[in-house]
Formats: C-alpha cells, structure tokens, sequence
C-alpha cells in the first residue's frame, strides 16, 4: 500500500466533444492523431495510431505527443492509466526495431526540444530519454518491465522531487533517476506513442511528496536492528514501514529538503492500534535553529486511528518538523509516514480570440494555421500596434510562434518601467528563429502577487504572433 495525496490538477475528458483532440491539450507540431474517444461509457484520449488494424501516415504512426499543464510547474507526482486496444504495429516485424514500439509519459516538458520521457517499449523495458536542445540522450540503462498486455489497463506513475525522477508501473518501482538537473524538474506532462494505438483514462498531476527526496533526522529511533522503524521508514512512501522513537515523551521528526521550498500542506500516518491521542505541532525552519509553529495541535491532539491527518501550511522552507509533544499512554511514538507537499499550480489558457485580449493598430487574423494553438493566431508587423491582457493569477506566459519574418516586441509587465524580470517589468523579447518553432513560451513571468494584473505586447520590429496565454492561478 502506497500512500498518496490529493489531486491538484487532472482531466477526465468527461464532456469534451468526441472525436476530437481535448481543448485543454496541445498536439505537438501535428504529431499523432489524439483524439477523445468512449470506452464502455467511460471518455479516453485515444491515439489512433492504428485504423481498422491499417497504419495511419508517418505523422500518426511514429512519435505522436500531445501535452497539457504548465511549463511552470514541479515537484509532481504525474499518473494516469493506459490500455493498449491492438496488438502493435511492429517495423518490419524485427526484434531489434521492439523498442521503437512504445508509449511514454513525458514530464518536465518546456518545448518540442527540451523535455524528459520514460518509454515503456514492447521489447519489455523502461528508457529514460532527455531531449535538451533538441539533441536526444538515453539516461542509463534499459530496466525491465513487462509492457502491457492488449485489452486491459495498467496504471503508470511517474514522480518528480527536485532534480530526481521515478518511475512505477502497477504500483511498482521500476526506475529511480536522481540528479537529472542541477535544480528542480520543471515543466508541463505529455503522451507520446510509436507504433502503438492507445487509450489513456484517469489522468492527473498531485503534489509531489517532498519527503522522499528529503534527509531525515529524528529526536532518537528505536529499530533493535530493523531499518524498517529507522527515521527513514517516516519517508520512505510505505504504510508497511514506520519510525519508532525511543522512549515517551516529545519527539519530533526532521526533514531537510535541501533548499528553500513552497510547501502547501503536510500528511501524518499514525502508527497506532488503540487510538492514542497524539499532540503535536508542525514547525519550520530556514536555518534550522529558529523554529516558526505552522499548525499545532499540541493542546487538544489527534486520536491516530491509521488514516491520514491533514494539515493546511504555507511559505517557503527548507527545513519541516514534526514535532510529537506527548502521547496519552505510555506508547513510543511512531509514524508510518510523515509527508511534505508543494501543490503545482492549475493553469487557464486563453486562445488569442479571448475576450480578455484587447488588440489596437494593425492586427491581422487568420485560420487553419497548422501547428498553432486551435489553428488560428493573431498577427502584426505594424509598429506600435499593441495587445493587452488583464488576467487575475501569480503568473503568464504568452505563447506564439518563433519564425523566420519575425522581429521583436517589447512586453509591458503591470505597466512596465522597471528591470526585465521584475513585477513591473519591461523586456525586449525576440521573436526570430532561422526555422519556425510553433506554441513556444516567448514571455514567462511567474510568482507574481495573487490579484489583477496587466501585460502588454507592443510590436517594435517586423512580425510577432500570439497564439494564446497560459494563466497560472
């Protein structure tokens, strides 16, 4: 049994038009024929890499990807569910070509040339490939794990805390990647498939379990020999395990998270029989030394009868505590698990026909643009002609086109006038590229203050586009 959080972010599809691709993902550069489709009732995205058992054109059949959510977002644990309807299409039927047949869960996505991926490959293995720039590497070697049979679901995880990721399948650990940066995964999730025709069901983005990534210390641990009740088994992500303290009285229980971290809310497993009452009190630290009380529960406590006990906390920490004043008999105290999340925030994106948007001077408006977001975009070489969008959230990104025509616009943050980069910011943003790249992040600006705020985007030099926002709430 593992134990889990609750969902920040997912889509069930349910009320999307069938037969077409869903309104809140984006297909990537046209590649793949994603569409929402029924399975005995229940609304799946489906890639129909296959047709009456035909492969489809060259686009379909090889590295179809679609994405969703926020290049913002990290420290999530990614899940969804997955069926093969066919029997996959293999390459000239050679075993060799078996692992170029494949679905992946993409993650840290920030553009069609910077992501990572865990392919499961129908010769039976996991793949960790990173595409930075463009230049694809495989990350260590191919693990083994049966790819899933024809006609049933399996369930796949994928978990990202700092620079590390993991991998599960059917609830089990297959990979385990730390280090993959030198700070913290960021970006959207995605699908991708090869020669596979699938549905995927159930799928969301929770907060990450910042312990697990964590370094644990405790006020003192009893384990006779046994590391399953070390301070470790506090967050190890297992309900089988748990820490012992030493002796009654108050413990606490410490989690270092290397560096200062929003967390959003904390998770406590009792390990209890007979419904003890446990006070307690969660505190935090940035220099380990002088301590701020986030939630107390010290004079009234918690009876631990084995569920979870949630506590809403907020800020930017590095170090987290749990500390145990008391318990009411003469039990030690002990923690099956004690869990530290940072919720990756719900993101609205806004095509460039939103009403929010306010264009002046000489903006022009075309449709059926392949690669853009809904196929359509608002466009403009006329200098000081000018577009403004007022949203409510803590950040924007607004996405357009990178091209050959293209020239520079000067962006506006809350009316401008200071340092790029800053609340009120104004920036030179660049809008060339020698080959056209579609849906990219040509501003971003997150962690602004929760409220209203303006951004404006006026064209300096030839062509810029928008293709649409992305509102973080």
């Amino acid at each position: 049994m593992t134990a889990s959080s609750s969902t920040t972010w997912s889509d069930s599809f349910a009320g999307d038009p069938v037969v077409s691709p869903p309104p809140d993902w984006e297909v990537v550069q046209g590649r793949g024929d994603w569409k929402v489709d029924t399975d005995a009732g229940t609304s799946v995205l489906h890639e129909f890499n296959m047709a009456d058992m035909n492969t489809e054109n060259d686009a379909t059949l090889f590295d179809g990807q679609i994405t969703a959510g926020s290049q913002s977002w990290s420290e999530y644990d990614y899940t969804f569910q997955a069926k093969l309807t066919t029997t996959p299409y293999l390459w000239y039927g050679f075993p060799s070509h078996y692992q170029d047949t494949f679905f992946a869960a993409i993650f840290g996505y920030q553009d069609p040339h910077d992501y990572f991926e865990y392919r499961l490959g129908y010769d039976g293995t996991a793949r960790l490939i990173r595409y930075s720039g463009g230049v694809r590497s495989v990350i260590g070697s191919a693990q083994s794990v049966a790819f899933p049979s024809t006609g049933s679901y399996e369930s796949v995880k994928v978990e990202t805390t700092g620079p590390d990721a993991r991998l599960y399948v059917g609830g089990t650990l297959v990979r385990s990647d730390p280090g993959l940066v030198s700070g913290v995964i960021t970006g959207s999730i995605g699908l991708e498939t090869s020669q596979s025709d699938v549905e995927f069901k159930s799928i969301a983005v929770a907060p990450a379990n910042l312990a697990l990534a964590s370094t644990v210390v405790a006020s003192a641990s009893s384990t006779n020999g046994d590391p399953a009740h070390s301070a470790n088994a506090a967050r190890d992500g297992s309900l089988s395990t748990f820490w012992v303290a030493s002796g009654v009285g108050a413990n606490w229980l410490e989690y270092d998270l290397g560096a200062v971290t929003p967390i959003t809310s904390t998770t406590q497993y009792w390990q209890d029989t007979d419904g003890s009452t446990f006070k307690y009190r969660i505190d935090a630290s940035n220099d380990n030394s002088t301590w701020t009380t986030l939630s107390d529960h010290c004079s009234t406590g918690i009876v631990g009868t084995g569920q979870a006990f949630n506590d809403t906390v907020s800020g930017s920490w590095r170090y987290v505590r749990m500390y145990l004043c008391s318990v009411n008999n003469t039990h030690w105290a002990s923690s099956q698990e004690f869990q530290v999340f940072s919720s990756p925030q719900p993101v609205d994106e806004l095509n460039d026909t939103a009403s929010a948007i306010a264009y002046s001077g000489g903006w022009s408006y075309a449709t059926s643009l392949t690669g853009y977001l809904s196929t359509d975009a608002h466009y403009s070489n006329v200098v000081g002609s000018s577009a403004t969008i007022t949203f409510t959230g803590t950040g924007i990104e607004w996405i357009g086109a990178l091209d050959v025509p293209h020239g520079t616009a000067t962006v506006k943050l809350d009316g401008g006038g200071g340092v790029c980069g800053t609340p009120t910011g104004t920036c030179v943003i660049n809008t060339y590229a020698a080959a056209t790249q579609f849906q990219q992040a040509l501003f971003n600006a997150q962690g602004l203050s929760r409220g209203t705020h303006t951004l404006e985007i006026d064209i300096t030099t030839l062509y810029s586009d928008i293709d649409g926002f992305a509102i973080t709430a």
